[in-house]
C-alpha cells in the first residue's frame, strides 16, 4: 500500500557536526553530535578506523611516556621514525633503538619535544633537530647515536624550533624566552653574537607560512620576512593581535592558512592582519567542556590525503589529551571527536596520523584494524532534526529508508528521537536486510559492493520534528551511512499543551 505523505532527507552530511545548537535546529546536511565516526568526501558517516602499536611492537621497558614522534627523512630514499620516550631518543630499526648516548632528557609527561629536519651543505644529507624547552637542543645525522647541538654559548635551550630560509631559528630561550635567533645560512651550530629578534611577548611557536616566519605569542603573530639586504637580511612586523597558546597545535596546511589554538576555540590565519576563528561549531555543547588549565597541551597533525586536521584535546577534567576533533580543511567542517585513548604528541609518520601514549607505545592511530589494540570501538552519529513543514505543523512519522553500505553480517542499532516523542529503536543489518521495531528482519537483495543498499525502519509518534541515531559498539564491525528519508503524514496545526511528550 501506498502512503500518501511526505518525506526528508538526512544526508549526505557535507555540514560537518554542529554543538553549538539544538538538534531541532541543525539543518538536514549537518549532525547534531557524534562519536568516534567521520564524514568522508562524499558526506557520508562512517565509524572510525582502530589505532594498533606502531609496527605491532611491544611497550618499552618501564612503559615511559612518549614525548615527541618524528618522521626524518635522513636522505631522499631514508626515512626513520623518531620518538622521545621518558630519559630517552629512540628510533626504530625492526625495533625501538636508543640513540640517546650520553646526552640528557629529563623525563616529563609534560616535557614534550618539537622536531624538524634540516638540509646540511657538509654532508649532502638532512639533520634532525628536536627541543623541549627543558633540556639542550639534539642534533641527530641518522648515525651512532644524537649530540648536543653547539649553540656558541649563546644560550642553553630553547622552547621551539623552525627550519626556514635555509637556517636553523630556536625561539624562547633559557635567557629571553622573548628572543629568536637564527643560525648562519646552512650552517646550523654556528650563531652569530647579533643574529637574534625581540618580540616583546614570549615566543609561543615559529611555523613558517608563505616567504614568512611566522612567530607566535599569546597576543600576536609577528612575520619575519627577507629583505634582500645582507646588512638587514629580514624585516619583523607585528601582523596580529593575537597567537596561540598551543605550540604544538599550530600548523600551515598546504594552501597557506595557518590553524592555531586560543583559549575559545581554534582560528585560522592567511597571512594578513585579521584571524578567523573556524570552530564556531564546537562552541557551548563542546569547547566549554575542555580543561582550561590543560589547552596549552593540545597537539595537533595535519592528515593531507584526507584534507583532515586533528587536535589531541583534553575533555573534561582529564590532564591528558583524551579526545581528538577533526576539521576538514576541504569542507571547512568538523567531525568527531574520537574517544578511548590518551595521547601525549603527534606526528605524520608514512602519512598518515600517528600519536603517542603514556603506556610506552607509539600508535598508529588510522590502521586497518575495527578495533583499538584488540577493544571495540564505540561508534555513534545523530542527525539533524529539522521540520519539514515548520515546527508548529504537528506530523506523524511513519518511517525511514536509510542508504548505506554493505559491511557485513553487523547490526547498528538506530534510535528515533525526539522532544515530544518517546524513543523507538530498532536494528539495521549491514548485509542487506531490512529492520522493524520487535519483528524479524525482511531480506532484501544486495545491490553488489559499489552500490548502496537500503532498508526500512518503522518510525512512531506526533511531532513536527524527529532525529535517528546510529550505534554500533561491537568489536571488530564498522558501518557506512550514506543518507536516510524520513516519511511522514501531515496532521496540521494543532495546539500543544504542554513541553515534551505529549
Amino acid at each position: 500500500m501506498a502512503y500518501q505523505g511526505g518525506s526528508v532527507k538526512l544526508g549526505p552530511w557535507t555540514g560537518g557536526v554542529i554543538y553549538n545548537r539544538p538538534a531541532e535546529d541543525v539543518g538536514a546536511d549537518e549532525c547534531t553530535s557524534m562519536n568516534n565516526c567521520r564524514i568522508n568526501a562524499a558526506g557520508a558517516v562512517e565509524k572510525r578506523k582502530g589505532f594498533a602499536s606502531y609496527e605491532g611492537v611491544a611497550a618499552l621497558a618501564g612503559a615511559p611516556t612518549i614525548t615527541g614522534v618524528h618522521d626524518y627523512a635522513y636522505n631522499s630514499t631514508s626515512n626513520y621514525t623518531v620518538i622521545t620516550a621518558g630519559a630517552t631518543i629512540q628510533y626504530y630499526n625492526s625495533g625501538w633503538q636508543d640513540i640517546t648516548g650520553t646526552t640528557t632528557i629529563t623525563a616529563g609527561d609534560d616535557n614534550n619535544f618539537e622536531f624538524v629536519t634540516t638540509g646540511e651543505k657538509d654532508t649532502n644529507k638532512n639533520r634532525m633537530v628536536a627541543v623541549n624547552g627543558v633540556n639542550p637542543p639534539l642534533v641527530w645525522a641518522g648515525a651512532s647515536n644524537v649530540a648536543v647541538l653547539d649553540l656558541d654559548s649563546r644560550f642553553t635551550y630553547a622552547a621551539h624550533v623552525a627550519w626556514w630560509d635555509n637556517r636553523l631559528w630556536l625561539g624562547n630561550t633559557n635567557a629571553h624566552p622573548n628572543r629568536l635567533w637564527r643560525s648562519d645560512i646552512l650552517d646550523i651550530e654556528t650563531w652569530g653574537a647579533t643574529n637574534f629578534y625581540n618580540v616583546g611577548d614570549d615566543i609561543t611557536a615559529l611555523v613558517p607560512m608563505q616567504n614568512a616566519l611566522a612567530i607566535h605569542t599569546r597576543d600576536g603573530i609577528h612575520t619575519l620576512t627577507p629583505t634582500g639586504n645582507s646588512s638587514i637580511p629580514f624585516q619583523l612586523q607585528q601582523r596580529t593581535q593575537a597567537g596561540t597558546i598551543a605550540p604544538r597545535a599550530c600548523l600551515t596546511l598546504p594552501n597557506e592558512r595557518q590553524l592555531f589554538v586560543r583559549p575559545d576555540g581554534i582560528y585560522m590565519w592567511s597571512g594578513g592582519d585579521e584571524i578567523r576563528k573556524i570552530s564556531y561549531a564546537l562552541d557551548d555543547g563542546f569547547w566549554p567542556s575542555l580543561n582550561s588549565a590543560r589547552l596549552a597541551h593540545i597537539h595537533a597533525v595535519y592528515y593531507p590525503s584526507v584534507n583532515e586536521v586533528w587536535f589531541f584535546i583534553p575533555y573534561g577534567s582529564a590532564t591528558k589529551m583524551n579526545y581528538a576533533i577533526i576539521y576538514n580543511e576541504r569542507f571547512e567542517i568538523w567531525m568527531g571527536p574520537y574517544t578511548g585513548f590518551e595521547r601525549g604528541c603527534s606526528a605524520l609518520v608514512g602519512d598518515t596520523p600517528h600519536a603517542g601514549g603514556f603506556d610506552g607505545k607509539l600508535y598508529d592511530m588510522v590502521s586497518t584494524n575495527d578495533n583499538d589494540a584488540g577493544s571495540a570501538i564505540a561508534a555513534n552519529f545523530i542527525t539533524g532534526a529539522p521540520a519539514p513543514q515548520g515546527g508548529d505543523v504537528r506530523l506523524r512519522w511513519l518511517y525511514s529508508r536509510t542508504y548505506f553500505d554493505e559491511s557485513g553480517d553487523y547490526d547498528v542499532t538506530v534510535t528515533q528521537e525526539s522532544g515530544g516523542l518517546t524513543s523507538v529503536t530498532g536494528l539495521l543489518n549491514l548485509v542487506g536486510s531490512g529492520f522493524t521495531l520487535g519483528v524479524d528482519k525482511v531480506d532484501i537483495g544486495k545491490l553488489g559492493s559499489l552500490r548502496m543498499v537500503s532498508a526500512d525502519l518503522d518510525m512512531s509518534g506526533y511531532d513536527p520534528q524527529s532525529s535517528l541515531q546510529f550505534t554500533n559498539n561491537n568489536n571488530n564491525e564498522t558501518f557506512r551511512i550514506r543518507h536516510t528519508h524520513l516519511q511522514y503524514l501531515p496532521i496540521g496545526r494543532m495546539r500543544k499543551p504542554k513541553a515534551g511528550v505529549s
